[in-house]
């Protein structure tokens, strides 16, 4: 087991990682700009965001809990729930919201294209296991659109080369706004209203 930090917004984060688990070494690419995106259409009057409102969120396939720890922290969050299939990523999520004082942060082991989930938030965040394969990724934006409250938002990352094109259909038949809000290196990033 290693650490890596990472700050954000003049705000620094510690998080354990290990062998076996995405993005080991440290934030990867995809992930940072996700965060950054989230942030930076929080700040819009219109994204529905505001502090004062404290909005619940989800992020699905957490990993080690990188982007919705970092976002419960800065967005103000209500109630956090990280969901990770993968053993040893949610015992090392697990440790990293303790250690980073995530408020209100609830790590669930589970297989989300497999079993529901009873809880409904406000915005679903995901950076996809693109190497599960189209089936799986697909079911990661069912099941964002299924917690999702009404006017809630999903936001997720997707490179162009790596399904972009099929991502927008299929985010297009489910949400009623799919749009992309931020772009660099390849990576996009969605922005979907229910």
């Amino acid at each position: 087991m290693f650490e890596y930090k990472v700050k954000i917004n003049e705000v620094d984060f510690r998080f354990y990682s290990d062998s076996g688990v995405f993005s080991k070494q440290g934030i990867d690419y995809g992930s940072k700009l996700l965060i950054d995106s989230v942030l930076l259409d929080s700040d819009k009057p219109e994204s529905g965001l505001s502090n004062e409102d404290k909005p619940s969120l989800a992020d699905l396939g957490c990993g080690i809990g990188v982007i919705g720890i970092i976002l419960n922290r800065l967005l103000k969050i209500n109630n956090s729930y990280l969901y990770e299939v993968n053993e040893r990523a949610a015992a090392l999520a697990k440790i990293n919201i303790d250690k980073n004082m995530s408020k209100r942060t609830y790590i669930k082991k589970m297989d989300i294209t497999k079993e529901s989930i009873s809880e409904k938030v406000d915005i679903c965040v995901t950076n996809p296991p693109i190497r599960a394969g189209k089936t799986v990724v697909f079911a990661f934006y069912d099941k964002a659109f299924e917690i999702l409250n009404e006017g809630g938002t999903f936001y997720c990352v997707i490179q162009k080369k790596q399904g972009l094109d099929s991502t927008k259909k299929k985010l297009s038949e489910l949400f009623c706004s799919v749009e992309t809000i931020n772009r660099s290196s390849g990576y996009h990033i969605l922005k979907c209203i229910k």
